[in-house]
């Protein structure tokens, strides 16, 4: 789950939708604060660039949500308390009650 600080904006999806070597390439996104049903988007991973991955609730550069490798941008949304990321652990919990900003606040495990 990628978020920002304050919970504003967020998206969950799968570790392999973040992992690869893509440009301009839609990757699955399970749910957001968008929507609530599985979509796409378009992010950068070049094995060039040091900023990458750019992950984003919408077509990049909409809504940047996590610019990799401490990048400055003024797309990452530093004013929304900056962007955190949550990692589910190997426990293979794939309850859909862990999904968004809430059950992460209130559950560990998710």
């Amino acid at each position: 789950m990628f978020t920002t600080g304050d919970f504003s904006k967020w998206l969950v999806c799968h570790k392999d939708s973040v992992i690869g070597w893509y440009s301009n390439g839609a990757r699955p996104i399970l749910k957001s604060s968008k929507s609530t049903k599985p979509y796409f988007a378009k992010w950068y991973r070049r094995t060039t660039n040091p900023e990458d991955p750019w992950v984003s609730i919408g077509d990049y550069p909409s809504d940047v949500i996590y610019g990799g490798n401490s990048y400055p941008s003024a797309s990452v949304p530093l004013a929304a308390g900056g962007a955190k990321v949550f990692i589910r652990d190997s426990t293979g919990n794939n309850d859909e009650t862990c999904y968004g900003p809430s059950t992460v606040k209130a559950k560990t495990g998710c």
